[in-house]
């Protein structure tokens, strides 16, 4: 089975976690979700502001490393910071972008505090894309999570 951990992050919380899954998964293939230049803010705040403007507009960032092939792959564990409770914008356009892709998709989101709606707005927005075991950082046991992901493998 062939892995991507696909992944956006803004404070680095996000990276940190994606590089710990791909360190156990050391045949995954690693991809940090890109936006342009100066979409966000360094400012926490500003950037939720952005953030609620794009939501609201539906003008979601363009991510500028998409993988040509995203059908080579088995299995993406996709992951995102809780922003407003819900998904990162640049996921947002990520999972509007792959929405041919046949295999299944693992969420794992990061947050401060709040995630408890997180899943709800992730199907929300995840269209016909097949969704198996998320793993939250603030609640889930991260070993328990991956055992299962490496069951999938098999």
């Amino acid at each position: 089975m062939k892995i991507l951990v696909a992944y956006y992050s803004w404070s680095g919380t996000t990276k940190y976690l994606a590089q710990k899954i791909h360190r156990e998964l050391p045949s995954s293939d690693l991809l940090e979700i890109k936006v342009p230049a100066n979409t966000f803010s360094s400012d926490m705040y500003e950037t939720a502001d952005i953030y609620e403007k794009q939501k609201k507009t539906h003008h979601l960032p363009s991510v500028i490393n998409m993988p040509q092939n995203i059908n080579d792959y088995d299995l993406i564990l996709l992951g995102s910071p809780t922003w407003d409770w819900g998904v990162a914008s640049p996921v947002m356009k990520f999972m509007e972008n792959i929405q041919n892709f046949k295999g299944k998709v693992a969420p794992f989101y990061t947050s401060v505090g709040n995630s408890q709606r997180f899943m709800e707005l992730f199907h929300n927005c995840c269209g016909q894309l097949q969704i198996i075991d998320d793993f939250d950082d603030a609640h889930d046991n991260f070993a328990n999570w991956l055992q299962k992901i490496k069951s999938e493998k098999q």
